[in-house]
Formats: C-alpha cells, sequence, structure tokens
C-alpha cells in the first residue's frame, strides 16, 4: 500500500499541528527573553567594567614627592614588564556610583590634549557628533551616556555625575566601553596613566606596592572586581533560576501536551496499522509530524524571542543607557538543548504506547 506523502499529512492535520508549534514557539520565546534578563545585563556591564580594568592602571602622586622623583617613577613604571605606554593624566573608577545613578560603569579621564584621540583610539570609539576636545575643561562622552544623562553636544557635565571638575560636552563617540574623556591641564603632575598588556596587570599591581608610600593608585581594581564580580553573580543567579524553573516547566507542559496530542489519535493510527501499515511506518510517521512541530516551534521561537530582546532594547534600554546584549548564543543554545529534551520526552512514552497498542481494541473503544 503506497503510504500518504509526508507534506500531504501534515496538510491534513495542520489545525492540530499549528496549536503545538504555537505553543512551543511562545515558550521557547519566553525562555530566551527571561533568562536574557539576567545574562545580556551581565554581560553589557562586563563589556564596560572589567575590560578596561584590565588595560589600564592610573596613579596620583602624594603631596610630599618631589617633581625629580615623580619622573623617576614614572620612568621606572614604564620599564615594568608589560607596560605599553604612559601618558600624562589619570583615569578614575567610580565604578558603583555610576552603575547605580546612571544604571552604567563607565570611566573618567583626565587627559593632555594629543593624548584624548589616542585613548579614544584604543577604546574602540569614534566620533558621530561633535568633535574633540580642542580646549580645557572640554570632554566628550558615549553614546549611551549621553542617553543616559540626556545631555548632547554643548551641555555642561561636572560635579553632579561625581566628575572632578565641570566640562562642556564636545562631542559624543560610538564604541565599545562607556567612559568621560576629558581634556585637562593640571597646574602640577599630579598624576600618570599606564597602557597594560592584559595578561600582565596583575605583576604590574603587583610591583607598584614598592611605591604605595609615595602614590595613590586610583583604578581601584580589586574592590571593583569584586563589586562586579558581585553584581554579575546576584544577575547570573537569577538568570540561572529563571533558566531552570522556566526549562522545567516548559519541557513538562509540552511534553504532555505534545504526549496527549498524539494519545487521543490512537484510534488513527489503529485504522492505519488495520488496514496494512506496519508499526515501523507509523512510528515513522509520528517521528517525523513531531520533529516538525519541535524544530518549527524551535525556530519561530528563537525569532519570537530575539526580536523581544530588540524592543526590549530599543524602547526601555536605549535611551536610559543600559547596556544589553541583543544577541545571546548561549541562550540560543540552551533553546535548543531544551527542544530536544522536549522531543525525546514526548516520543518516548507515545512511541511504547504505539508499539504496545492493540489496534482493534483501540478501534472499538473509539466506536463506543
Amino acid at each position: 500500500m503506497k503510504p500518504l506523502s509526508l507534506w500531504n499529512y501534515i496538510m491534513i492535520s495542520i489545525k492540530r499541528v499549528l496549536p503545538q508549534i504555537g505553543i512551543l514557539s511562545i515558550k521557547i520565546a519566553l525562555f530566551i527573553f527571561l533568562c536574557s534578563i539576567g545574562f545580556a545585563t551581565a554581560y553589557g556591564l562586563n563589556k564596560d567594567g572589567t575590560k578596561l580594568l584590565d588595560s589600564y592602571v592610573s596613579v596620583a602622586f602624594k603631596d610630599h614627592v618631589t617633581d625629580t622623583r615623580k619622573q623617576m617613577i614614572i620612568e621606572e613604571i614604564n620599564q615594568f614588564n608589560g607596560v605599553r605606554e604612559s601618558y600624562n593624566g589619570t583615569a578614575i573608577t567610580e565604578g558603583l556610583g555610576k552603575l547605580i545613578i546612571f544604571n552604567s560603569f563607565c570611566w573618567t579621564f583626565e587627559l593632555e590634549k594629543e593624548d584624548v584621540k589616542i585613548i579614544l583610539k584604543d577604546l574602540d570609539g569614534e566620533i558621530v557628533e561633535g568633535r574633540l576636545p580642542e580646549h580645557p575643561e572640554e570632554m566628550i562622552i558615549s553614546e549611551e551616556l549621553s542617553r543616559s544623562l540626556n545631555k548632547g553636544v554643548g551641555d555642561v557635565v561636572g560635579f553632579t555625575e561625581m566628575l572632578p571638575n565641570q566640562y562642556q560636552i564636545s562631542g559624543i563617540y560610538s564604541g565599545n566601553r562607556n567612559a568621560y574623556i576629558g581634556y585637562h591641564v593640571p597646574e602640577e603632575q599630579i598624576g600618570h596613566l599606564f597602557n597594560v598588556e592584559n595578561r600582565k596587570i596583575e605583576d604590574v599591581y603587583g610591583e607598584l606596592e614598592k611605591y604605595e608610600n609615595e602614590i595613590e593608585i586610583l583604578t581601584f581594581r580589586d574592590d571593583i572586581v569584586h563589586m562586579i564580580d558581585n553584581i554579575f553573580g546576584l544577575l547570573k543567579v537569577v538568570g540561572i533560576i529563571i533558566l531552570v524553573i522556566t526549562a522545567i516547566e516548559i519541557t513538562i507542559s509540552v511534553s504532555n501536551l505534545n504526549r496527549v496530542y498524539f494519545t487521543e489519535r490512537a484510534g488513527e493510527f489503529a485504522v492505519l496499522q488495520a488496514v496494512g501499515y506496519s508499526e515501523k511506518f507509523i512510528r515513522r510517521r509520528m517521528m517525523k509530524e513531531m520533529m516538525i512541530i519541535t524544530v518549527t516551534g524551535l525556530v519561530f521561537g528563537i525569532i519570537i524571542g530575539q526580536l523581544s530582546m530588540v524592543l526590549f532594547y530599543y524602547l526601555y534600554c536605549y535611551d536610559k543607557g543600559i547596556p544589553y546584549q541583543i544577541v545571546e548564543p548561549t541562550l540560543i543554545g540552551f533553546a535548543i538543548l531544551l527542544t530536544f529534551v522536549i522531543y525525546i520526552l514526548s516520543y518516548i512514552p507515545v512511541r511504547k504506547y504505539i508499539k504496545n497498542m492493540d489496534p482493534v481494541e483501540v478501534i472499538q473503544e473509539s466506536n463506543v
């Protein structure tokens, strides 16, 4: 007996298949979006904070240190293994306050005019509005900070934003790091900024300890890394809790729905078996149909989930300058794994039911 094509079979059963696809799509989309709140926000904060902490060390000289001694210390630090460049100026990391108030971790650079462009390039930044600072007490800021502060070119930022001085915004840059980069000419040499190779940062901090009576470290790396780890830990715990609860709920509910859906069609399978179709054919047909449901539901679920993340970013995070990663590959991987588990948990009991099914008995029960 020539079997029906899979396409015709699915088209005949389309009214029963679509609800299963719709439910799975919504569940997968909900899974991706809810988990993204913890995982993607943690990533957004991490890209602003820890990567810069691993690249820069800023020190300030204590009042009793003479100018001659300052130059000697700078020259000695420049010889440290891993130090690539140094600049006359400072970088301050006040992560906790700015994180709470402005929803974002950021840095404050105070540099000489010629060094502003170098630092901007090192931060992968590009001016998108206005210009680089050309006069003392001018500053450029990132797009995210501009949106979160609701300030643009020509506006003034300063003590309200916990900056060391008052600055006029001369330009706005796009890039992967949030920072205030200001042109400031100090009356005297008060500090210095060092660019360090990522893998050498711990070694440099260790060598700086011998100057503890002469310098003060402005990039509070250990404190901020600890703070960020705590924040990330909380966000990731929230993300994992949501992930586990949502995954369990989705797996149980969708697997039960699929199992009920296929067992309710026992009469249909019994008729097919009674008219000559083999158990192997029926099982393969059920497996293919279930695969279409799960794969289609997964694809639409990922699409809907990603669209919800994009909408969440542009409708809520964008104007507030909140760092948020729109695409989270880890969650897509979890969604694929979850769909596979749902498929297995749906298929095994139905396969067992069909294997032990007595077609005559099932047909008689269906006609009662």
